[in-house]
């Protein structure tokens, strides 16, 4: 997928890191991704997803809260909702 990430960083990922919370799922945040990744699964290219997940490419430890709300770690991805038949 190519991807043209906005330079601009969504405002919940500075407030959210700054509260301590773990939520950088934020609508605009998502919003934001989906329009950078022309609304495609970076890991699958699937467009019109049904569920969305915020990836991280580079994993974070723990307390790690700037890997965490680090915009250019996050990446629009599909989520793989298990088949529970």
């Amino acid at each position: 997928v190519k991807i043209e990430r906005s330079s601009v960083v969504p405002f919940s990922l500075a407030i959210e890191k700054a509260k301590g919370t773990k939520n950088y799922r934020e609508q605009d945040v998502v919003l934001q991704l989906n329009a950078d990744f022309h609304g495609k699964c970076y890991l699958c290219e699937i467009d019109e997803l049904q569920s969305v997940e915020v990836e991280h490419l580079r994993a974070y430890r723990g307390t790690d809260r700037d890997l965490m709300f680090d915009w250019n770690n996050l990446f629009y991805a599909v989520r793989i909702v298990p088949n529970i038949f």
